[in-house]
């Protein structure tokens, strides 16, 4: 992965991350929603050090399943956009 593709996914995670952080304020205790956040933030910080991610980072990283399992029923983009992102992360 190239320099600008770690820049469209840091953008895509930062975008998820506020998306998280809205809906937290209206649902502080949704485990779908803290998941994400969880894994937002080690994504972060592994996009932050691309040279220290593991197989054993990106097999860590679940964000993907529980958006289609949880969320796409009633949050299509959003969970679209956290299945991207999972998608990503696994290639880098």
């Amino acid at each position: 992965m190239n320099n600008q593709d770690l820049k469209e996914l840091k953008k895509l995670v930062d975008a998820a991350m506020k998306d998280t952080d809205d809906r937290l304020r209206s649902y502080p205790d949704y485990g779908p929603y803290l998941n994400a956040k969880e894994q937002l933030q080690f994504i972060t910080l592994k996009i932050d050090n691309v040279k220290l991610i593991n197989q054993g980072d990106k097999d860590s990283i679940n964000i993907g399943i529980m958006a289609v399992k949880s969320l796409e029923d009633t949050e299509p983009e959003y969970a679209r956009l956290l299945m991207k992102i999972s998608t990503r992360f696994k290639r880098l």
